[in-house]
């Protein structure tokens, strides 16, 4: 079951707050960096220097979810689904700040 290996690869239970493993960081680290293709790359250092939070979240929701899609070859709306499921409202805004900081970080 994808949501089940989703799950396993992603979710690291926290006392207070779940959040993402080391798995979970790397592959954004390698999407942003621009290890899938070049055009990833050229965005996110587009929207490193966004400072408009929406479109952050936008980007980082959307650029996550697909990523996620890709890699456990579901569609978009599963994957986006699963993470919402296994990470809870509260958790994922800690989600989407680590995912933003290492954006942000991104170059440095």
């Amino acid at each position: 079951m994808i949501k089940a290996q989703i799950k396993e690869a992603l979710l690291e239970k926290g006392y207070f707050n779940n959040k993402l493993t080391d798995y979970g960081i790397n592959i954004w680290r390698h999407y942003i960096y621009g290890d899938y293709s070049e055009m990833d790359y050229r965005k996110a250092l587009q929207m490193q220097n966004e400072t408009n939070r929406k479109k952050l979240l936008t980007y980082v929701i959307f650029s996550y979810c697909s990523l996620v899609a890709r890699e456990f070859n579901c569609s978009y709306g599963y994957a986006q689904k699963c993470i919402v499921d296994l990470f809870g409202k509260q958790s994922l805004e800690s989600v989407n700040d680590a995912l933003i900081d290492e954006l942000k970080e991104l170059g440095k």
